[in-house]
């Protein structure tokens, strides 16, 4: 894609209603306290320096603004470790313009997704996280783990963790906002949030609240010439005779109609036959004698056979609008608890196109030789078959309908509470419940119908008594000429639902152990619950053959053209109990050759109500001889 910022403005604002100056916020004991609280990533312990040793990248938020990226993953896929998931660009069945998160290629669901050290939603079945739900103006920076943490956070952190980190103490409002094109002057895109936030109940309360907006215009493969050859289809608009090997039309038959044409030579009867505008027959291998266009009108003869290019169909880039809102606040109940909530929200849309539907397996249509459509020479090949009187397979792409596309339109929802404070001493505890849905609704638009278009080629007067003109598939113009009754009649937008639910529980528990004389060896103990739900409601014309298995009864599949049965699935639940432990030693601090020495540990359980118990070590030291070296 030739996406640039040849037309890229970017504004991003901020606005600050703040009581008193920056140094004496600073100043302020108030503040300092609150400034102790620190996200920790890698590690269920705060170490006095923020050491960890598990590999760390922090990227911090001025640093992804001047990525000039729209979007975080955009900006994050810049970065070393990080490969392309999925964007705001792609959509299409299933894939929705959710932006993912790919460590080192390892798959967008082998890694761990946080915000502040707590899981954020998932958006689908395989455990994808939507990042998009986070609105750029209230995220600090980011920490990412490069290397396996399973220890530490569970075995979704098979290839890293990635931690997203809202900002701290925020007291204005901040207004992000930016735009691009391409340098065609197509693939407008907008993304803009606004944040506010200040304390409340003088001061024992703080709130940060957040909306964005995200919208972008499609591009179709036909807007780029480099589209014209590319993903070569050998379902062509014409249409296509399919010969079987059981039933193969007569050599000396097939030879003399192309003799005719003043071609010579014998033809392979097994190779399809397809239609050229004057009703003459011409063989999709070679080309031979194939009178249609070329580089034109969606077909190109390519290596010598007649495809159609499917990238000139696709929407490479698609049509977005997303919504998304984001609110958290704590509360000091007193000196030593706080109560906090968290609600996020995002509403995408995005709508995509694939090109034209193709007649395609698992249950082929298959065309009577009854049928008042059928070119005088294909009358006269089907004639020589030993079964003259069988009806034959075919294959088409349907250029008489619109594009089938999918509208993908997700409602993904997190509601979070919890508790946190000190038990004794230098004890603390952190304890939440969080419930999030996901709610998937798939539209695919233009979707054709197996046994309607099979009515259409059966019936004596090719369908004309169903629906005006009826259905000839011989040929492009005559593809090209189905009237909108017909079109209606062999289509509808199939409807399906996916629906997600996670609910979660958790516990933890810090607190120093003894003095080693270099620091004091600490300890965490963690407890999780999560349980989640999945249900697919798929539309009924993608579950039942309804009928079609008349004509197929093998080969039972989808009622719809190119789709294979896809099954319903009830409401179905998996939960995990979970057990983690850490401990962390200083060894030595200040000493020659080693500034700090310790030695650390972390263990979990998991059980999962599908698979048992698995279990994870994990073993650590860190040395650090000179300031600068660990």
């Amino acid at each position: 894609m030739d996406r640039t910022n040849a037309s890229r403005f970017a504004v991003s604002t901020a606005v600050a209603m703040i009581i008193g100056t920056a140094a004496q916020a600073q100043n302020a004991p108030a503040d300092a306290a609150a400034l102790e609280e620190v996200v920790v990533t890698g590690s269920l312990i705060q170490r006095p320096n923020n050491t960890a040793v598990s590999p760390i990248l922090s990227v911090s938020d001025v640093a992804l603004e001047e990525s000039g990226q729209a979007t975080l993953v955009d900006a994050l896929n810049q970065l070393p470790g990080f490969t392309v998931g999925g964007n705001a660009a792609t959509g299409g069945q299933g894939t929705g313009g959710r932006a993912t998160i790919n460590l080192h290629g390892l798959g967008t669901n082998r890694n761990l997704v946080l915000l502040d050290g707590r899981r954020l939603p998932m958006s689908d079945i395989a455990g994808n996280v939507d990042v998009n739900i986070l609105p750029d103006a209230i995220i600090d920076g980011v920490d990412a783990i490069t290397g396996g943490a399973s220890a530490i956070y569970g075995s979704d952190a098979m290839s890293g963790v990635v931690n997203f980190k809202t900002v701290r103490g925020f007291d204005g409002v901040k207004v992000d906002a930016m735009s691009s094109l391409s340098e065609r002057g197509d693939a407008w895109r907008l993304n803009g949030s606004v944040a506010f936030g200040g304390k409340y109940a003088e001061g024992r309360g703080n709130l940060i609240a957040a909306v964005s907006y995200a919208k972008q215009d499609p591009v179709n493969g036909s807007s780029r010439s480099f589209f014209s050859d590319k993903t070569p289809s050998s379902f062509i608009g014409t249409g296509t005779f399919v010969p079987s090997a059981t039933n193969a039309p007569n050599a000396a038959v097939l030879q003399t109609i192309f003799t005719g044409y003043g071609i010579t030579g014998a033809r392979n009867p097994l190779l399809n036959l397809g239609f050229n505008a004057d009703g003459t027959l011409f063989v999709q291998t070679g080309a031979v004698n194939y009178k249609g266009p070329n580089g034109s009108n969606g077909y190109a003869v390519i290596g010598g056979n007649v495809r159609m290019p499917v990238g000139q169909q696709i929407d490479f880039y698609n049509g977005l609008d997303r919504k998304s809102a984001f609110l958290k606040t704590d509360y000091d109940l007193n000196d030593s608890l706080t109560a906090y909530a968290q609600f996020m929200y995002v509403n995408p849309t995005v709508t995509t196109h694939s090109g034209g539907s193709l007649t395609q397996f698992p249950a082929l249509t298959t065309i009577p030789v009854t049928n008042p459509f059928i070119p005088a020479d294909l009358r006269t090949v089907l004639a020589s078959r030993p079964t003259a009187n069988a009806p034959f397979n075919w294959n088409a792409r349907y250029v008489g309908v619109p594009y089938k596309g999918w509208d993908e339109a997700y409602q993904v929802s997190q509601y979070l509470a919890g508790l946190k404070g000190r038990i004794s001493g230098s004890w603390t505890f952190d304890s939440f419940v969080s419930y999030d849905a996901s709610v998937h609704d798939q539209t695919m638009h233009n979707a054709v119908l197996k046994t309607q278009v099979q009515r259409l080629l059966n019936a004596a007067d090719g369908g004309a008594s169903l629906c005006s003109g009826g259905f000839n598939p011989f040929g492009d113009a005559n593809a090209r000429a189905l009237s909108a009754a017909c079109q209606a009649f062999i289509t509808k937008d199939a409807k399906s639902t996916e629906d997600l639910s996670q609910t979660q529980v958790q516990a933890q528990v810090n607190g120093e152990l003894f003095d080693t004389g270099a620091g004091k060896a600490q300890l965490a103990l963690l407890a999780d619950y999560r349980r989640n739900t999945y249900k697919f409601s798929p539309d009924s014309d993608l579950v039942s053959p309804n009928g079609f298995n008349v004509y197929v009864p093998t080969s039972p599949g989808a009622n719809i053209e190119a789709v294979v049965n896809t099954l319903p699935v009830a409401r179905k639940a998996v939960s995990v109990k979970e057990f983690a432990v850490q401990v962390d030693v200083p060894l030595l601090a200040d000493a020659a050759f080693a500034k700090e020495l310790g030695v650390g540990a972390a263990a979990r359980i998991s059980d999962y109500s599908v698979t048992g118990s698995v279990k994870s070590f994990e073993f650590d030291a860190r040395w650090r001889p000179a300031e600068s070296l660990l």
